[in-house]
């Protein structure tokens, strides 16, 4: 009898160790949990699709920052968020009369792991990926031309005016560039989505 309980207490303390591993493991980046991607838990007419055009004028940009090492930027339940944000700032500038575009930042070193998470959030104009805190988007939207906390994942939107040329030797330009809204953790967007992502300084 002492030896059946012995042996199975040794396989339910095993089994504590194995799950404190794994979740030690998942929360500092060395293994990733399962995430969905936006793509597969919204219908496909919820989806934000690039339109791959350069239109000139005032623009909106939605910027989300995250990265593969962040469990909160892994969270499943941020690229469902993070999905609504894009459609919803789009119906905004459409009404402004604006055009819109997202950027991906993926604040990873390894450029593969940034592109894979980037991917669990749907689609995006743009993406940028590697070099971590030296990633030319964390640098502009962090750390130089539009300053905020150095924390993932975050969210900006951002108003700027684009430049398309017109004729030879003109030039494209991204210029006039004023933080909207910024939100930052987990948290703080969580909260913005739920109130229906409002921009009250546009």
């Amino acid at each position: 009898m002492i030896a059946f309980l012995k042996r199975h207490l040794l396989v339910v303390f095993g089994c504590i160790l194995i799950f404190i591993l794994f979740f030690t493991l998942a929360f500092c980046g060395h293994i990733e949990p399962p995430e969905l991607s936006a793509s597969q838990e919204l219908p496909p007419r919820d989806i934000y699709q690039p339109t791959h055009k350069a239109v000139p004028g005032a623009e909106l940009a939605l910027v989300f920052i995250g990265s593969s090492q962040c469990a909160f930027s892994t969270n499943p339940d941020l690229p469902r968020m993070i999905e609504h944000a894009k459609n919803a700032v789009k119906e905004t500038a459409v009404e402004a009369g604006m055009s819109f575009s997202t950027l991906g930042v993926a604040k990873d070193w390894n450029v593969d792991a940034g592109i894979a998470h980037l991917s669990a959030f749907g689609r995006f104009d743009e993406i940028m990926a590697g070099r971590s805190w030296m990633n030319e988007g964390v640098l502009k939207y962090i750390w130089q031309t539009l300053p905020g906390a150095p924390s993932t994942p975050q969210v900006l939107v951002v108003e700027r005016m684009v430049t398309v040329p017109l004729a030879a030797g003109d030039r494209f330009k991204v210029s006039d560039e004023s933080v909207i809204t910024r939100k930052i953790g987990l948290d703080e967007i969580e909260q913005w989505v739920e109130a229906g992502m409002p921009l009250p300084n546009l």
